[in-house]
């Protein structure tokens, strides 16, 4: 089994390159974003290490974490957010290596596809045998994609991106580039990222 890394900052479409490599390798994708949300609840030492960090102003009525006010803090103090990021690193990375685990254990021939944001952070890449950098030279269309999806402010928006690191320290560490700014066609991006796809399955092939 072969696993693929798909990363770079926000707005750069790391979601939507994810699904088409599963869409055409039929492979499992293990989100961390998803991942976070699922295992930050509640009962879990994840969540109380996060309530230790924040604060309870962070939580809704019954409980559960308002990312909408987490992420203000998160992404303007530095040293909350490299503390953060080590729960991160602690609680996501460790799922996503037990997960990745349990695939292996299949004894599966396939691949799996991780699509996290920190995966240079977090030291989640280890996992990885190739890694895909999706970058978009556009601030201005990242801060839309964000504002759409997410539902916040662009100043809000331009803040998170501005708290992130650079289109060069994804693709310096990457093993493949996906550029998807404003003018790239989805049938273009889609090539691209098949163009990848064999590529990796080529080198696969050789190593046998």
């Amino acid at each position: 089994m072969k696993v693929i890394g798909v990363t770079g900052n926000s707005g750069s479409g790391k979601s939507t390159v994810s699904t088409i490599i599963k869409n055409n390798l039929n492979c499992t994708v293990i989100s961390a974003d998803n991942l976070a949300k699922k295992i930050n609840v509640p009962g879990s030492e994840y969540y109380e290490k996060t309530i230790e960090l924040f604060g309870k102003d962070i939580l809704n009525e019954d409980g559960t974490i308002n990312r909408r006010k987490l992420a203000p803090i998160l992404f303007t103090d530095v040293e909350t957010k490299r503390k953060m990021n080590l729960l991160t690193s602690k609680y996501v990375g460790g799922e996503i290596e037990k997960l990745v685990n349990e695939e292996k254990a299949k004894a599966n021939n396939g691949f799996v596809v991780i699509d996290a944001p920190l995966l240079f952070e977090c030291g989640v890449d280890k996992l990885c045998d190739y890694v895909i950098a999706v970058t978009c030279a556009e601030e201005d269309t990242k801060i839309s994609r964000i504002c759409i999806r997410d539902k916040i402010t662009k100043n809000q928006a331009k803040i998170r991106l501005e708290a992130q690191p650079d289109d060069e320290f994804y693709t310096s560490k990457a093993d493949y580039v996906i550029y998807n700014n404003q003018d790239t066609l989805y049938i273009t991006l889609i090539k691209g990222v098949i163009k990848v796809i064999h590529d990796i399955k080529d080198k696969v092939k050789n190593e046998k």
